[in-house]
């Protein structure tokens, strides 16, 4: 099975221009290592045969410059493993872009079974290649400078790093090189633990920070367009506030306030222009919304919150569509659910569009492979219930009608892409028990309900990290972070049989406090429940006068130095 692919936004590279060696440096270059050990992670069953080569060797060659690699497979019993990769790295996107993979890796040619296809004549297909090796126990791949050197969208693309993240309590984002869970504690500090490396140790957990006089909610991190952490949280005020981190890998000295009347936790995306977009409902249960300008206004935040109207509950979600534009979606008042849409980054906006439903929790929505979204949401049931998108075929139109997908279920549910393209769900089940269902690939069918045990007390938080394994997160009835997780590709990615207990010590979120005391908030908070949630959480909670903050020097950095980014 080939890597999992990114959700890339229409904008691509051109094809890698010839550049044969002019120099020799053997280094192996890191775009190279990279796709590397993405393909031996992929096909554990095959090998690398080198990338690097002396100077002194026969003829030119891009191994002398560090920017080729041969994968070993045989023709003879690997040839199915070998078309696999090469088919995903050929095939048109979504968009309509044709050999997307091979652009966006930078790939200049590819040599297998005495055939080569180069990308500088890419129309003329594959045709025959006749060098002294026929390159059939391995293929051979040649990148150009810019592919060897990671400066192609596979490696820089905002866009396809920012699903790689699920906001329950905890909050879960995947950075490539590790995760990082995030969560408000019962002081009202945000607090967080990281891995310095897929698969790695976890660090113990380490305080952010309080953001004004507390922070209320969940936390909502991602990853920037220079690939360092942003986290947006809800104040106690009702603002929205941010820290992020700086060129060097430490994070701002305190907290910032972007203003905002927010009566829900916000809703964060990351446009391919590199922009972030905040929207939240406001105590006139209107969606409010701000943003940064694109590069040519250097990311600025808008002055101001804009009202985009809506008649809604819960907290919205928003993510970014096939055709790189923003989707917004809300639970209405009488529970149906309401959408708009940008046309295309940066596009206007429609107007506010039902698409039915009964409601009883917030909407999970997920964007598939084929450009189709998907939605799922909990019913006055406890029933799962689903709408989707038709797929190309069918011009992306919606279904009539919604589908009970059964269950026994409370809170909203966690939907994500898995490692074949396929959806999976994740539930809260009423015994508190974490069950899933999933398809086998994308558009293939469901799966039975299938537990995986667990004792959670609010919505889980699910990632797909980088290997194609899930990882699921949630908080347990002591505020400890409990953790499950899939075992890699050498064991069939099978599920951990046991928890693992994270400890923490974070707040429950305003809808699991008012479910806990028989409240409504199962289908969603009102603004006045939750303002005063907010509010008594504060009086009781608040640090004294005089109590000192967490220094800033004392809070470390999960993610490598990268150039500054106020966002």
């Amino acid at each position: 099975m080939p890597p999992t692919t990114p959700d890339f936004g229409p904008r691509i590279d051109p094809y890698a221009p010839y550049e044969g060696q002019r120099d020799c440096d053997p280094t192996a270059k890191p775009g190279v290592l990279d796709f590397r050990d993405l393909v031996l992670t992929a096909y554990p069953g095959t090998r690398g045969m080198g990338i690097g080569r002396d100077c002194g060797g026969p003829g030119p060659s891009e191994h002398k410059e560090g920017r080729a690699w041969d994968w070993g497979v045989d023709i003879h019993t690997q040839e199915h493993i070998a078309a696999d990769l090469i088919d995903w790295l050929l095939a048109t996107d979504r968009h309509g872009n044709r050999h997307a993979l091979c652009r966006r890796f930078g790939l200049m040619y590819i040599i297998w079974n005495r055939r080569i296809w180069n990308a500088h004549r890419a129309d003329a297909g594959w045709t025959p290649y006749t060098g002294r090796s026929p390159h059939t126990d391995h293929v051979h791949f040649s990148f150009g400078w810019a592919g060897a050197r990671k400066k192609t969208t596979w490696w820089t693309e905002p866009g396809p790093r920012a699903p790689r993240l699920s906001v329950g309590v905890p909050s879960v984002v995947d950075h490539g090189s590790g995760m990082v869970v995030s969560g408000v504690e019962m002081s009202g500090e945000v607090a967080h633990r990281w891995q310095n490396q897929a698969g790695g140790a976890w660090s113990g957990w380490t305080p952010l920070g309080r953001p004004g006089s507390r922070a209320v909610g969940r936390p909502w991190a991602l990853v920037g367009r220079y690939g360092k952490l942003v986290v947006f949280v809800r104040g106690a005020d009702g603002a929205l506030w941010h820290t992020w981190q700086s060129e060097t890998g430490e994070w701002a000295p305190q907290w910032v306030s972007l203003g905002g009347r927010l009566a829900s936790d916000p809703a964060v995306v990351l446009s391919p222009n590199g922009a972030l977009s905040v929207f939240a409902r406001d105590p006139d249960n209107h969606i409010t919304h701000t943003w940064q300008h694109g590069p040519e206004q250097g990311h600025a935040w808008n002055d101001t919150w804009a009202d985009m109207g809506g008649t809604t509950q819960g907290r919205p979600t928003a993510l970014i569509g096939r055709d790189g534009g923003m989707v917004l979606f809300t639970r209405h008042t009488d529970n149906t659910l309401h959408h708009r849409w940008q046309t295309g980054t940066g596009g206007p906006w429609s107007h506010w569009s039902p698409l039915g439903g009964r409601l009883a929790s917030d909407p999970a929505v997920v964007l598939s492979p084929n450009g189709a979204l998907s939605v799922f949401a909990r019913d006055p049931d406890d029933h799962i219930t689903h709408t989707w998108q038709h797929g190309p075929e069918q011009g992306h139109a919606w279904n009539d009608t919604w589908a009970d997908m059964g269950g026994t279920t409370q809170g909203r549910p966690t939907a994500l892409i898995g490692r074949d393209g396929g959806m999976v769900l994740f539930t809260r089940h009423t015994d508190n028990t974490l069950h899933h269902r999933w398809q086998t690939g994308t558009g293939g069918p469901w799966s039975h309900w299938s537990p995986l045990g667990g004792r959670l007390t609010d919505d889980p938080a699910v990632v797909l990290n980088p290997s194609g394994d899930l990882s699921v997160f949630g908080r347990d009835p002591q505020g400890r972070v409990t953790h499950t997780w899939q075992r890699g590709p050498a064991h069939g990615h099978a599920w951990n049989d046991t928890w693992a207990d994270m400890e923490g010590n974070l707040a429950p979120s305003p809808e699991a406090t008012a479910d806990a005391t028989g409240d409504e908030a199962g289908v969603g908070v009102g603004v006045g429940s939750d303002a005063a949630a907010a509010a008594a959480a504060a009086a009781a909670a608040a640090p004294a006068a005089g109590t000192p903050e967490v220094p800033p020097q004392h809070r470390t950095s999960p993610l490598p130095k990268d150039e500054m980014d106020r966002a």
